[in-house]
């Protein structure tokens, strides 16, 4: 049941990340403007130690989310336990029937929040 928690938050990241990547959020959290954060001014020096490359996750929504969704997605593996395991059988039904169910949770979570900004938004 972690393994789906994890997935359905990874789910909800990519979805922002997907939106901040359309240009669809304001300004200071869209990536097609917030990259130049980590740069200094004007420059393609970063700003501070590793803001090109292991604290890029600091500098703008984009980065963050991904993290985040990468996070998440490594943890469902590490926390997956079988959702519709009866008993003893281990059969591939049941891996696929997981896979399906894995597959709408994304799926219900990604199109939910972007119908939720659009109706914010309209």
């Amino acid at each position: 049941m972690i393994s789906l928690i994890l997935i359905i938050l990874s789910s909800f990241f990519n979805a922002i990340m997907d939106l901040s990547s359309e240009g669809k959020l304001k300004d200071k959290y869209n990536k097609n403007k917030t990259w130049e954060n980590k740069y200094k001014e004007g420059t393609l020096q970063p700003k501070f130690f590793g803001s090109t490359s292991w604290l890029v996750w600091t500098t703008d929504l984009w980065h963050l989310t991904k993290m985040l969704m990468i996070v998440c997605l490594i943890g469902s593996i590490v926390f997956y336990s079988p959702l519709t395991q009866w008993g003893n059988d281990a059969h591939y039904y049941y891996k696929a029937l997981d896979a399906f169910l894995y597959l709408f949770a994304w799926h219900v979570m990604h199109e939910g929040v972007r119908k939720v900004y659009k109706w914010v938004n309209r």
